[in-house]
């Protein structure tokens, strides 16, 4: 989801030390309810901030799998693999 960031927000993520990292993961993983002015006011629920550690978690443990393996490649292709 492409968002537009007011000056405002911009400023505020400044002071405040949030980084966008964390504005992706609550615009992809949080919950919305209603604030006030017809606005959404959205947050990473602790159920949600697990689901997305828990998918990191398993991204590691792939990166740590690929990590052992040689791909060789010619022409922008693959000719074969094998482990370290």
């Amino acid at each position: 989801m492409e968002m537009q960031v007011t000056k405002h927000a911009a400023i505020r993520f400044q002071q405040r030390g949030i980084h966008g990292i964390a504005i992706d993961y609550l615009l992809r993983y949080g919950d919305s309810t209603h604030a006030p002015g017809g606005a959404l006011k959205i947050s990473l629920t602790r159920k949600n901030k697990e689901k997305i550690v828990s998918s990191l978690k398993k991204e590691i443990k792939k990166i740590e799998r690929s990590s052992k393996i040689v791909l060789i490649e010619k022409d922008n292709s693959i000719l074969t693999a094998y482990h370290k």
